[in-house]
Order: C-alpha cells, then structure tokens, then sequence
C-alpha cells in the first residue's frame, strides 16, 4: 500500500507536468531506533533545487558540511529555488536558514543532519532567529547527547521573532529540546 501524498513545493505546478516542475514528495519512512550514520547521497536533486552537494558537502557522517549548506540555503533563497539535501549524513554546527527558504531532505531517516556541538553545549542545529517564511521537512535531526541524558540548552530548531515557520516530516532525537521558542535571539536559558 503506497501512502505517499505528493505535495507542490514551492510553486503550483502538477505532480504528473514535465521534469522540469518543481514537485518534491514527502518521503513516507517508517524508522525504529537512530537512523545509519555515515550513508552518502543518493540521488541527483529534483527539478528547481540547488543541491549541498553542489557546494561541496560530503554526507560521510564525518566531515563538516556547515560552511557547504550554508551556502546552498543562500543561494538557495537568492534564486528562490529549495535547498536539496540528498540522502547521507550530514555534520554541521549551527544552519542558519534566510527568510524565504525551503529546505528540503530525501526523507526522515534518509537525511540526517548531526551536530559536531560537543555532548553539554548549547547549540541549534536550525536557528531561525528573526525568519520568516521558512520550510525545513523530510529529514531528521541528531543531537550530542546519544547516551540518554538530557545536558541542558540545545535543541534541534530555536525560534525568536521568527513568522511563518513551516516544519514537516522531521524526525528529532538526543536533544534535550526538539523545538525552543524565545522572545529575543539572546534568551536560551
């Protein structure tokens, strides 16, 4: 039985027009237990997207990707097209995504974004700080803490003045906070 659902993101055109529409589908994975660490891209990067691995992010689950994916999601946003992360594991530090964006994954437990925070530190992995109009699906997200205990102030997206935040099909694990919201960029605690 095919649960899939297509939906058009982010232009209007039909999921059955030529390759050259901008279509992603949501990934329907069922997951159990942490996605693979160290899975490498895939596939190429549908039709109106930029791919990270364009912009010379790895997804091995070693090396830093930050600096790769954050260029992507500007130029991304730029030439408003959606950030692609084909399956693999990427490491980053804290993604700051620009107004405007739409980020998207090969599916929760196919796109794994991992933090190369240390265990304890208070990091994002998505800091979306004074946004507005961004979409982050289809991907999961992995903190520091894989061994159970909880160590105070990171948290897969935090949120501050931030409007129209669109978050869909994102699978969180090892954060003491899946998504935080605050009223300034500087209040974490």
């Amino acid at each position: 039985m095919n649960n899939a659902t297509s939906t058009t993101f982010p232009s209007s055109t039909s999921t059955t027009a030529a390759p050259t529409t901008t279509t992603l589908l949501p990934q329907t994975t069922t997951t159990t237990g942490t996605p693979s660490i160290g899975t490498r891209p895939t596939s190429p990067a549908p039709s109106g997207t930029l791919s990270v691995t364009d912009y010379g992010a790895k997804a091995d689950g070693v090396n830093n990707d930050t600096a790769a994916i954050q260029a992507c999601m500007d130029a991304a946003a730029s030439q408003g097209k959606v950030c692609y992360l084909p399956s693999g594991t990427y490491r980053v530090y804290t993604l700051r995504p620009p107004s405007g964006l739409s980020v998207q994954g090969a599916g929760a437990g196919q796109t794994i974004i991992r933090t190369l925070a240390a265990k304890g530190a208070a990091t994002d992995a998505f800091d979306l700080v004074n946004r507005s109009n961004v979409t982050v699906q289809d991907l999961s997200l992995l903190g520091a803490s894989t061994d159970g205990h909880m160590y105070g102030n990171d948290q897969g997206f935090y949120m501050a003045n931030s409007h129209n935040i669109t978050i869909k099909n994102v699978w969180f694990n090892y954060w003491t906070f899946a998504m935080r919201t605050g009223s300034d960029g500087t209040t974490r605690g």
